[in-house]
């Protein structure tokens, strides 16, 4: 299922540098918008919408941009960066797509259900890769990829890129054997070996 088109108001923005942080104080977030065929901007927004935005956005979903005097553009979240104490999100760039041209993107790999064998404490989900790179139109791209674990009924099962269950419009760019998710055994805590007696 693709992801809905969610929305940002923003403003221009003419502080920059060090000034920014009399924007953040205020609740606003300062922005970098970069893109192919565009030229780079600054940009602001309200913080709080932002992180209500971003929170179902993710880096994968499809976000319409709104700045006065401007035509609406479509971007993705390129990139964050957060305050290293408080990690509150201090600066975003977002990266403006032709909806008409395919993207290249990361999807978060989601697992779903609860697996039997590992409830019961007799194997281990070992999950080997938690992104998939994949190719597709920007509102088909998916807002993650999931996997049902309940379908592992054995140990030494395997789920590859290849098992996954995606829209015909999407198109893996990973190696399609490569591994995802592997049911294994548990590991067993080996005893402490004992310590030979001293005599006395």
């Amino acid at each position: 299922m693709a992801n809905e088109t969610l929305r940002l108001e923003l403003q221009p923005r003419e502080i920059t540098g060090k000034k920014v942080q009399s924007l953040r104080d205020q609740g606003i977030l300062p922005i970098g918008i970069c893109g192919r065929g565009i030229e780079p901007y600054s940009a602001q927004v309200d913080e709080r919408e932002f992180n209500k935005v971003i929170n179902k956005a993710g880096y994968s979903g499809l976000i319409e941009l709104s700045i006065p005097g401007q035509k609406r553009q479509s971007a993705f979240l390129l990139e964050v960066q957060r305050n290293s104490v408080s990690n509150r999100i201090i600066h975003a760039d977002l990266r403006v797509v032709d909806v008409n041209q395919p993207v290249d993107l990361d999807i978060h790999v989601a697992l779903q259900g609860e697996n039997d064998l590992v409830s019961r404490g007799n194997a281990v989900l070992n999950l080997a890769q938690s992104v998939v790179r994949v190719r597709a139109l920007p509102g088909d791209v998916p807002h993650q990829i999931d996997i049902d674990v309940t379908s592992l009924t054995e140990v030494g099962q395997q789920i590859l890129v290849k098992d996954l269950n995606l829209p015909a419009n999407v198109e893996i760019l990973d190696d399609v054997e490569s591994l995802i998710l592997a049911l294994g055994y548990p590991q067993v805590e080996e005893a402490p070996a004992e310590e030979p007696a001293t005599e006395e």
